[in-house]
């Protein structure tokens, strides 16, 4: 893993797990002298972040973490529910032997940690569930899109779950495709994802309600 990878794993969690909330304010100094990173990585971290939509960045004012809007977040699930099946379909076919033994291990994780409603454990469980998944389809395209993707859902899965979701039933939603995966069976996968997109769904049309 690079320092550009490391610097924006770190500063994408801290995003998503509300850390770094809607509106705050980056300082790439700041955030170099924090993760004992240098300024030229950190900076390219934030490039990804902003290609992703989690942070704005406008001359004088520098970096910004965007805000968090449910419409925006419908049309997000718009494009997963096109992006995601395909993305699984082809990582259920190409996956090689490690990883679907690394699969079936995460998916024992996530409905322990579902169970017991830990969710930071969760959020991080989620990030390499995702990038199994990506690096399963090798599939460059699918890769970008979903990186954005996923970002935006563990950012408005954080800020809601609990007020309108189901730590277990979403964790257990992404077992069975981890499982899925894992066992080379392409028709449980593709029923299990679109259960899981359904399910975002559900969740996301709640919290209109709030």
């Amino acid at each position: 893993m690079t320092l550009t990878d490391q610097a924006y794993e770190t500063i994408e969690e801290q995003i998503c797990t509300l850390v770094l909330p809607p509106g705050a304010s980056l300082s790439e100094i700041k955030l170099s002298e924090q993760l004992g990173i240098g300024k030229t990585p950190v900076r390219e971290a934030l490039q990804r972040l902003k290609y992703d939509g989690l942070i704005t960045i406008t001359p004088r004012r520098g970096a910004m973490v965007t805000s968090i809007d449910i419409q925006s977040q419908l049309r997000v699930l718009e494009v997963r529910r096109v992006i995601e099946p395909l993305t699984i379909s082809l990582a259920t076919t190409r996956a090689t032997a490690p990883q679907r033994e690394s699969l079936a291990r995460l998916a024992g994780a996530m409905r322990e940690a579902g169970d017991a409603a830990e969710s930071i454990t969760l959020i991080r469980l989620d990030a390499e569930f995702n990038q199994l998944v990506v690096d399963a389809a090798q599939n460059d395209l699918a890769r970008r899109t979903m990186a954005s993707i996923n970002a935006h859902c563990r950012r408005f899965w954080f800020q809601y779950y609990k007020s309108v979701g189901d730590a277990a039933t979403e964790a257990h939603l992404h077992a069975d495709i981890a499982d899925a995966i894992a066992r080379n069976a392409p028709a449980d996968a593709d029923r299990a994802s679109h259960l899981l997109l359904d399910y975002f769904q559900r969740f996301t049309r709640k919290t209109l309600d709030l």
